[in-house]
């Protein structure tokens, strides 16, 4: 199991993410344990699991964030307050299921409609995504080797511009750049690919790079004299 903070993972979005989880269980099988009896999940500590009782008698599930517990059961719990005889004080007992976020200040029959769990997601142990990630952590070490071979030649002429090899690109820099600002234990003065992310994003905001691609359309050799370059004026 891993503890999770982020949003729920599901479908795709969970065997890109389950890499993690995957080599915990390759570990526990190579120690003797058949991977039939090794199960992998997350519990995401941001949501709550809500069993709850509808009004035909079928149980059912939700995924419920933790702070809106009082907010998202509004609605079921108002029905079983009328079902159950406690009308009159319906607008009461609401007000304060909104603002405590908790069912036990409900009547004791109407608490017995919910059950809570921790948000446990299952991601099936199959041999596809067992080689799936074997493959992928394989081929990143073949990288990783192949990048540092590269290096050592080229550090030699230039060492600055040879560290460069191991950077994420620039796209791969953005998309992280919440875990990087928030959750990374470097600061970007040590994180250059991070630094470098930083630096042309406060140039394109000054308008450092505000003339960046002007022209890049026009071939130095263009005879063509009648093109109307008038939108120029209005910069």
């Amino acid at each position: 199991m891993d503890w999770k903070t982020s949003s729920i993972y599901k479908g795709e979005k969970a065997l890109n993410e389950c890499g993690q989880l995957v080599v915990y269980a390759i570990s526990l099988h190579q120690m003797g344990v058949p991977y039939e009896k090794i199960k992998i999940c997350w519990d995401f500590l941001k949501y709550v699991k809500v069993d709850y009782e509808q009004a035909n008698g079928k149980w059912t599930t939700r995924e419920i964030d933790r702070c809106e517990i009082g907010n998202k059961l509004q609605t079921s719990v108002k029905m079983w307050l009328k079902k159950l005889g406690y009308e009159n004080e319906l607008v009461e007992y609401l007000d304060m299921l909104a603002q405590t976020n908790d069912i036990k200040c409900l009547p004791k029959d109407v608490q017995a409609k919910y059950k809570f769990h921790d948000c446990i997601v299952y991601v099936d142990l199959t041999q596809e995504l067992i080689d799936r990630w074997v493959t992928d952590i394989t081929n990143t070490i073949d990288e990783i080797i192949e990048k540092e071979e590269k290096y050592e030649t080229e550090k030699l002429i230039d060492k600055e511009n040879a560290e460069m090899i191991f950077f994420d690109t620039p796209e791969q820099v953005e998309k992280q750049s919440y875990y990087f600002s928030t959750l990374c234990a470097y600061s970007p003065n040590l994180h250059k690919p991070y630094k470098k992310y930083l630096d042309a994003l406060a140039a394109q905001q000054n308008g450092d790079d505000f003339f960046s691609g002007v022209g890049s359309g026009i071939s130095e050799n263009n005879d063509d004299k009648d093109e109307d370059l008038s939108w120029l004026d209005n910069l």
